[in-house]
């Protein structure tokens, strides 16, 4: 197998954007299951092995579309390479029959002379033996052999004209031929131009794919580790609630907690519900809708706040739009 037919030579970038997605999934699954310190030291070896594979598939793709143009090239040239010895051939062809032509004329006007020589002498001959019948002969005779030879000539001429004419007619379907090679290459460099443009589009959508599913896990993540929070100190204010019932009045030892404490925790938690709701926004915002979706209205309760609740930081609420700008594998 030559390294033309190898299957890397058809490896696309959308092909190891994908290879990286499901690689991506694998470290999760193995993650969830053995920890983060399990794939900790073979997660950037992959992921240089992969940025590589990028850079490979980028460089394969250039030089295909080279190949491509290349090959159209040389097949251009080899057309216009058969047609030119096509129609030298033809010329020649038609450059022999116009030989062929002349030379029958030539050797028929030869045998002509021949014939007018040979009755000029028969002629002479005559004219020493006879001194009057010889007259009317000659007088006969040559108007038909001067016929002959202006017909002959009057044929060649229109033969000369026809042929040139030809020859016109064929100058004429080269030019013809010619204006229409160089609007078909115009065309093709018109596809071929519009052909880049629409693969930098098609990267640059894979691009803008990957990192919305990048910022799309982010912002899951971010909502489970904040409703985990969120369901732990419910279950804290649960567990208060009931210690709050079982102690008794007389029992001083029990820890109590001051107004301001209680504040805290149902600021600390009307915080987060806040918090929860911005993202199931942002991610109902990323997701794409489905073809039939209906809106649904927001049916959750006012949530009581007490006291003025400051804006977290740009940098804390969308950490994505901050991120450095790595390449397409990283971001997955």
């Amino acid at each position: 197998m030559s390294a033309a037919d190898s299957p890397s030579r058809h490896v696309t970038v959308v092909d190891v954007y994908d290879l990286a997605s499901m690689i991506g999934k694998d470290f999760e699954r193995l993650m969830d299951l053995c920890g983060i310190d399990s794939v900790a030291e073979l997660m950037p070896k992959v992921i240089s092995a992969l940025e590589l594979l990028e850079a490979f598939a980028i460089r394969n793709e250039r030089e295909n579309h080279e190949i491509l143009v290349l090959r159209n090239t040389v097949d251009r040239l080899e057309a216009d390479k058969r047609q030119k010895k096509m129609g030298k051939q033809k010329f020649e062809e038609e450059l022999e029959q116009v030989e062929e032509h002349y030379k029958n004329e030539i050797n028929q006007a030869w045998e002509t002379i021949q014939k007018l020589q040979e009755e000029n002498r028969r002629l002479s001959t005559s004219l020493a033996a006879h001194e009057d019948s010889p007259t009317e002969k000659i007088f006969s005779e040559d108007p038909k052999v001067l016929f002959d030879l202006r017909e002959s000539v009057q044929r060649s001429r229109k033969a000369a004209l026809l042929l040139q004419r030809s020859l016109e007619e064929k100058d004429d379907e080269i030019d013809e031929l010619h204006q229409e090679i160089e609007n078909l290459q115009h065309i093709r460099k018109e596809l071929l131009r519009k052909y880049n443009a629409l693969q930098n589009q098609g990267r640059i959508l894979v691009e803008e794919k990957v990192e919305l599913i990048s910022q799309l896990q982010n912002a899951e993540k971010e909502k489970t580790f904040l409703q985990q929070k969120l369901d732990e100190k419910e279950q804290s204010e649960k567990d208060m609630e009931e210690k709050d019932d079982l102690k008794t009045i007389d029992d001083e030892n029990v820890p109590r907690f001051t107004l301001a404490e209680l504040r805290e925790v149902l600021l600390e938690k009307n915080q987060l519900k806040a918090r929860v709701l911005e993202l199931e926004e942002e991610l109902q915002q990323l997701r794409p809708p489905p073809p039939s979706a209906i809106p649904e209205e927001n049916e959750s309760e006012e949530l009581v706040v007490y006291g003025p609740i400051n804006k977290e930081p740009e940098e804390k609420l969308y950490p994505w739009k901050y991120s450095r700008k790595d390449s397409g594998i990283k971001r997955l």
